[in-house]
């Protein structure tokens, strides 16, 4: 965790350089969407002030019928919660198209008309190219930019030289062997090793990879409403790959001994399947065996291993999983110091169509909930909109208490930028640098040149 720590904080001065390239790059968009789409986004909040008509004609009452019932409510000419009226929120407005929240903005640009007129499908649809060329040089280069600045952040404060590489790369190779020194002997009596020889074989490998695959493949066709025929198809192909399997499982057994067959992780998982499938047939336990039968198809994984590019990814998976620990240790601080503050700042604020029962700030549980639905792609800029609602809207003090339910329209951009940047831009793209870190050692051209070295050395 410490090593961690330390590497988020040397990440801190290269990110640096790129929100200042971020900032000056949104600043120049900014202005030039203020040039172009400034004061286009307005129009009528209810329907009889179509195109050609504009803010002339949103005057009077609208007839809102719900139901039966017709209620008359004003006709206002109003802007969006996005528009580049001003430099302030033209900034945010770039923001949120940087965060990949950017369609409800194109297309309110692509509508938009003269001054002072409503809106028209498409009636400027060549602004849209405004939008691909911010998210091409705004978004998309920024978010890469920064998870490589993140991998050389870790690189630099780690002291990762190509000697260190080289030197961390054969520790973790001597781990390795260490672990499978550990593993029991097989077992050595003639009978027990010719069986080895026959399961270990490159024939019976393809036979029973081709077992693995045909009964994944048609597992996977299996569907609702199948006919008679398919159904019995389906039952007698998953009885003889059971078979299959139990046969292997035992010959394995015997093959390796008990000791050695337990000491490897994919013989427990083909004896797991295979007593979950005999569990059900002879108990009929229903649940257990679709259960067991959906784990079958896992046992792809096992087949899929036999590529070396996936077993590159699955082995990196493997050895990031305890960086990955520590990443969300630091990441839920980070939520738990937000949502606490969420509670502080939003805990009364009123309700609305976003913030609401599902997602608001009224208990801690609730706001880290808020947090982690932002973070993984919840529409926060709906969310930032509305805990920065301010009168006539909502009550600034209730009689008799010194709190209202309306929201800060100063600190609320902060406090959601902030959330994005250090939770989303940072902690997430240091997970994305230390699998890169680890995907560097797997795919080290030295990696096989330690394995030839430390295998010799341990036969003399």
């Amino acid at each position: 965790m410490v090593i961690l720590v330390n590497a988020f904080i040397g990440t801190l001065q290269p990110i640096a350089y790129v929100i200042l390239y971020a900032v000056v790059t949104y600043s120049v968009f900014a202005l030039m969407g203020m040039s172009i789409f400034g004061g286009h986004f307005y129009k009528c909040s209810t329907p009889g002030a179509e195109y050609p008509s504009g803010k002339a004609h949103c005057a009077g009452s609208h007839a809102l019928e719900i139901g039966a019932t017709a209620y008359l409510v004003p006709r206002t000419w109003d802007n969006p919660s996005f528009h580049f009226d001003d430099f302030s929120t033209s900034v945010l407005t770039i923001y949120r198209m940087g965060t990949m929240k950017y369609v409800p903005v194109m297309y309110t640009a692509m509508d938009m008309t003269t001054l002072d007129q409503s809106p028209r499908q498409n009636h400027s649809a060549p602004a849209a190219m405004f939008f691909v060329v911010f998210i091409i040089l705004g978004g998309f280069f920024v978010v890469n930019i920064i998870v490589a600045f993140t991998v050389d952040g870790i690189n630099v404060n780690q002291g990762r030289s190509d000697a260190d590489l080289r030197f961390n790369e054969f520790v973790q190779y001597l781990r390795t062997v260490s672990k499978a020194n550990k593993i029991v002997p097989a077992a050595s009596n003639p009978g027990s090793q010719w069986l080895r020889k026959v399961l270990d074989s490159p024939y019976f490998t393809a036979f029973s990879a081709a077992c693995i695959a045909a009964n994944a493949v048609i597992m996977l066709t299996d569907h609702a409403d199948a006919t008679p025929q398919y159904q019995q198809l389906v039952n007698v192909q998953n009885d003889l790959f059971y078979v299959i399997l139990v046969v292997e499982v035992v010959l394995r057994f015997i093959a390796d001994g008990p000791r050695h067959f337990v000491g490897k992780a994919w013989n427990l998982f083909d004896a797991l399947i295979a007593f979950g499938l005999t569990i059900t047939l002879i108990g009929g336990f229903a649940k257990l065996g679709h259960f067991a039968k959906g784990l079958r198809v896992v046992r792809l994984v096992r087949l899929m291993l036999y590529i070396r590019p996936i077993r590159i990814v699955f082995e990196t998976l493997l050895i990031s999983l305890p960086q990955l620990i520590n990443v969300s240790g630091v990441l839920f601080l980070l939520m738990f110091m937000f949502g606490s503050l969420g509670v502080a700042l939003y805990g009364e604020t009123k309700f609305q169509a976003k913030l609401g029962p599902a997602s608001n700030f009224r208990s801690f549980v609730q706001s880290l909930k808020v947090i982690y639905q932002i973070l993984v792609g919840e529409e926060w800029q709906d969310l930032m909109h509305e805990c920065a609602i301010q009168p006539p809207f909502c009550t600034l003090q209730f009689d008799g208490y010194s709190f209202g339910d309306c929201g800060y329209q100063t600190i609320t951009p902060a406090f959601f930028i902030m959330l994005k940047v250090l939770c989303e831009l940072m902690v997430l793209n240091l997970i994305v640098g230390m699998i890169l870190d680890n995907l560097r050692y797997d795919t080290s051209e030295n990696r096989d040149m330690y394995k030839v070295q430390v295998t010799y050395k341990r036969d003399l």
